[in-house]
């Protein structure tokens, strides 16, 4: 349908006229009424007002108007154009077309789109609300159904064609059912990069899943041949168009993978787009995807994508690329086997050389030589620390037993001395006590005597009591009697008792010792022995010899052997 904003209502055509095959009125019928023609008029009648208007209009045509027109029946763009929308907007239409031109931004109230055929091409718009409800969603070369009226945009002078309803028609239906196929496989995750497998470099085991008559598969046995002849190829022959088709590939999937091949190729000539709808189904994509191994797929042409290849690990553009992208080269291989021989060689002989001047320089070293200039050094500082240390050890055995003989000869001059000391704090503390106990006696009688006296009067004064008080005043003078005497026998216990204490005999019977080493060092720690050490014990009557063999659980020596008699 040819575009033009001002259209020839003359040779209009139309479907579903309101009027139908009726007359228009007449010019006459309009005048007669004494107005100019409303613009609700139908648009024939209108049309045929104008006409008849004027005289010269048939004659002239638009351009030549008659010099009696009247000024009054002159239209302005305004209302030529409302009068051409009432005409268009009385007439509804059924186009089919192919869409060419597609806008549809975010925030427009309305789509914008243009369909053609062979011979003409029609600006369209569709509101957004209906547009959405329609459930149809556009696409360049989409071919569709319109129904909706023709409308002229008055300040443009635009003629659109208002879409009402609208629905793929063809091929843009399957287009439609296998786009929506596409989104749905895509949020599950089927067509992401991350799951795809790589290719093997040098596959065996080749699987071909393809139909048996054609050139698709002698193409891709050939260039096995010739390319990597050492391949074993496993051939499914398998219909590849019809209603049966997506169930068989997807069987020959199975059966080829079961057979331990490596990698299978997926392939198929060109063809139209509905030849390729196997290709499109949901069970054939769920199978690529969940090929144990990976799947190449080689279907069509380059412009041509199926969902199988969305899914597949890798899309080749035609059936013999898809068999190059597979198949290694056996000439580069051997090129790449004798780059490889060559760099191990050389790898090799470096290695060999870096090894041989490794063991050279360490041969070289003066301490390989002679091994026993490594030591010389060290062997000269163990003389030297020998004997210091030898000297060391007499001079500490000699100040030792000085310091030994000087302690003996002290503490046997401060023997007796001490126990002297000793006797005399004894006697002084008996003379003391004996000083005390007649005066202590004294008051105790003068007490006791103090409390006869109370207790003869007091007996004398409760011989007239009840006999109970008298008891109760005889314990009361009884315990009298105790507390004033327990303080004195407490006395003289406690000084009976530093006596014993103090005593020199009482010391040395408890088991006054020293305990020295062998350098006479006096042991204080059982850190300071280990076991066979010999330890001198000194006692009050004389010295032992012991050897330690081993410690108790508290840290202190477990037992000490006596290994020599008295001393």
């Amino acid at each position: 349908m040819a575009r033009d904003n001002t259209p020839d209502m003359s040779g209009f055509g139309y479907i579903d006229s309101p009027r139908g095959g009726q007359a228009a009125p007449t010019h006459d019928d309009v005048v007669a009424a004494g107005r100019r023609p409303h613009p609700a008029m139908s648009a024939a009648a209108r049309a045929a007002t104008y006409r008849s208007a004027d005289p010269g209009f048939a004659a002239s045509g638009a351009g030549g108007a008659s010099s009696s027109k009247k000024e009054s029946d002159i239209l302005s763009v305004t209302e030529v154009t409302n009068i051409a929308n009432s005409i268009l907007k009385n007439h509804t239409f059924h186009v089919m077309g192919e869409v060419s031109e597609l806008s549809d931004k975010p925030g427009y109230k309305a789509v914008y789109f243009t369909v053609k055929d062979e011979g003409a091409v029609m600006t369209c718009l569709m509101w957004k609300n209906r547009y959405q409800t329609s459930g149809v969603k556009l696409f360049i070369g989409a071919k569709v159904e319109l129904t909706g009226k023709f409308s002229i945009f008055a300040r443009s002078g635009k003629l659109d064609f208002n879409v009402y309803g609208i629905k793929l028609a063809g091929e843009g239906a399957l287009r439609q059912q296998v786009a929506q196929l596409a989104e749905k496989l895509k949020a599950e995750g089927l067509m992401d990069a991350s799951r795809k497998r790589p290719i093997p470099r040098i596959p065996l085991t080749v699987g071909i899943v393809t139909s048996p008559n054609g050139a698709v598969v002698h193409d891709a046995l050939r260039t096995f041949r010739r390319r990597f002849p050492l391949a074993r190829m496993v051939v499914a022959g398998v219909p590849v168009e019809g209603p049966t088709a997506a169930r068989d590939m997807t069987d020959a999937l199975q059966l080829v993978c079961d057979s331990g091949v490596e990698v299978i190729l997926l392939l198929r000539g060109g063809g139209s787009f509905e030849s390729f709808m196997p290709f499109n189904d949901e069970g054939l994509a769920r199978a690529i995807s969940a090929c144990p191994v990976p799947v190449v797929t080689g279907i069509g042409h380059e412009p041509d994508t199926t969902i199988a290849d969305m899914v597949s690990d890798y899309r080749a553009s035609t059936p013999t690329q898809a068999a190059l992208a597979v198949s290694p080269d056996s000439a580069e291989l051997n090129s790449l086997v004798d780059t490889l021989l060559s760099r191990m060689d050389k790898s090799l002989v470096n290695r060999l050389n870096r090894s041989v001047e490794y063991l050279d320089a360490m041969a070289s070293r003066p301490v390989l030589r002679d091994p026993a200039s490594m030591y010389e050094a060290d062997a000269r500082m163990l003389d030297l620390y020998q004997d210091r240390m030898e000297r060391a050890a007499g001079l500490q055995v000699g100040s030792s037993a000085d310091a030994l003989v000087q302690l003996t000869t002290h503490l046997d001059r401060l023997g007796p001395h001490i126990a002297l000391s000793q006797q005399e704090r004894l006697e002084s503390y008996a003379a003391r006590l004996q000083a005390s106990l007649p005066f202590s006696l004294q008051v105790a009688d003068s007490e006791l005597m103090r409390a006869s006296a109370s207790l003869k009067a007091c007996g004398e004064a409760m011989l007239t009591k009840p006999t109970h008080e008298v008891d109760l005043g005889a314990e009361s003078l009884s315990r009298l009697g105790k507390t004033l005497l327990d303080p004195y026998y407490s006395e003289a216990a406690i000084a009976t008792s530093r006596l014993n204490d103090l005593s020199p005999l009482h010391i040395l019977e408890r088991g006054w010792s020293i305990a020295r080493n062998e350098e006479g060092s006096v042991l204080r720690s059982v850190t300071e022995v280990q076991p066979d050490d010999l330890v001198e014990v000194q006692l009050l009557d004389g010295a032992l010899s012991c050897r330690v063999e081993g410690e108790v659980a508290s840290g202190l020596s477990e037992l000490l052997s006596l290994e020599d008699s008295h001393e």
